[in-house]
This record gives C-alpha cells, sequence and structure tokens, in this order.
C-alpha cells in the first residue's frame, strides 16, 4: 500500500509559497544513503525534517530569498545564508533551491509541510534571529554518532552536546528555546516521524500544527 496520496491531489509549490509562515515544518522522504535507515527505524516514510523562515520574520529582508529553511543535515551543495559558506549541520538556506535541488537529485522524493498556528501575541521572529547565528557554529554528526544521540536521548532522557545536531534534534531545540515545546524529553530524544501527523509534539501556549500537505516541485 502506498503510503502517500495520489500525486494528482498534490499541491503545487509555486501556488502555496505565499502561505508558508515561519515555524511551518518541512517533512521530507528522502533517498540519501542512511534515509531508509531512519524510515525503517521510526517505521514512517519520512527523513527529515526542517523549518520554514520567512526572511523578513529574522531581520533578513531584501539580503535573503523571501523563503528560507532552517534545518541541518550533511549536505554542502548550497550557501548557508548566515555564513555565504556551503557546510554540514545547521544551516539556513534558500528554500526553493533546496528542495528544486533534492527534487533533481533524486527519485521518489516527496515533500510535505504541516503549519504552524500561534496566538497573535506569541512572537518568534526576534528569539530566531539570536538563536541561528550561534547554533549555526555547531556541527552535524555522523552516522553512528547520530544513532548514538538520539537512543541516550529516547531510552535514557540524557541530553547532548550542542556542538552537533541532526535534522529533528535541531527542530526540537528550536521549539523549545521559543517556548513552544517543553523540555521533559531532551531534543535528541526526536525523530523526524514525531513532528508529523503520526507524532508526538504537541506544543504549549495555545501553538499547534495544522496536519501534512503534499506538494511537489513540478505540475
Amino acid at each position: 500500500m502506498d503510503l502517500f496520496v495520489d500525486n494528482n491531489w498534490y499541491l503545487h509549490f509555486q501556488e502555496i509559497k505565499d502561505d508558508f509562515q515561519t515555524g511551518d515544518i518541512l517533512l521530507v522522504h528522502g533517498r540519501y544513503d542512511f534515509s531508509f535507515v531512519i524510515e525503517a527505524v521510526q517505521w514512517s516514510p519520512f527523513s527529515h525534517v526542517g523549518m520554514i523562515v520567512r526572511a523578513e520574520d529574522i531581520g533578513l529582508a531584501g539580503k535573503a530569498p523571501d523563503l528560507l529553511l532552517w534545518e541541518a543535515n550533511s549536505l554542502t551543495n548550497l550557501p548557508d545564508v548566515i555564513t555565504g559558506q556551503a557546510k554540514p549541520g545547521p544551516m539556513l538556506v534558500d528554500l526553493e533551491q533546496r528542495l528544486s535541488a533534492t527534487a533533481k537529485d533524486f527519485e521518489d522524493v516527496k515533500f510535505a509541510f504541516k503549519p504552524l498556528y500561534l496566538p497573535k501575541e506569541t512572537a518568534i521572529g526576534t528569539i530566531l534571529q539570536q538563536l541561528m547565528p550561534i547554533v549555526n557554529q555547531a556541527g552535524f554528526p555522523s552516522d553512528e554518532e547520530m544513532a548514538n544521540r538520539f537512543v541516550e536521548g529516547r531510552y535514557y532522557n540524557k541530553t547532548a552536546p550542542t556542538d552537533a545536531f541532526f535534522c529533528s534534534e535541531l527542530l526540537a531545540h528550536t521549539f523549545m528555546e521559543m517556548g513552544l515545546l517543553g523540555t521533559k524529553y531532551p531534543m535528541n530524544a526526536y525523530a523526524p516521524k514525531d513532528f508529523s501527523d503520526d507524532g508526538i509534539v504537541r506544543l504549549h501556549k495555545r501553538a499547534y500544527f495544522g496536519n501534512e500537505r503534499f506538494f511537489n516541485m513540478q505540475l
């Protein structure tokens, strides 16, 4: 049974990109070397997760593409907006370039987003603007280190150091720093699946995620 909806029912990126807001979640069904392992262990189609950011919300209007992606991975094929250099680990990159490059390089790639809904009085842009340059200095763990960090967080409630981040770890850390995710469980306890519709993430301050909405890059 196909885990995804019929491609004819997918939204198209160009038609929905103006609807994206800072804090929306991007979920990716990928085909990188370690993707199969992540998806199998979670019993989930998603192996990567990141956060969509509007440049204007973090003081980068006119200095960066309007839509950015805050993510952590080992890729070095796009420049980081903060440093201007390609680097592994936490990065702020051009969202459309990341999606296009991933769709071009791999078959059977699927994208979905989950909209974040915040009470009007909740502001997160300033927090992100302060957080990103600091976290951006961290690296990306090896596959073995990633597995160890996740096991220690998930099953032993042991918080990993902030010298490196894998994708869902970065997302959990970011939402914790924004005050939207509790700290009962450490940041390295989270997997990409946890941010999907089948996941366990529940937010504070009356914030919540909408359901997954699949989209593609081509009509």
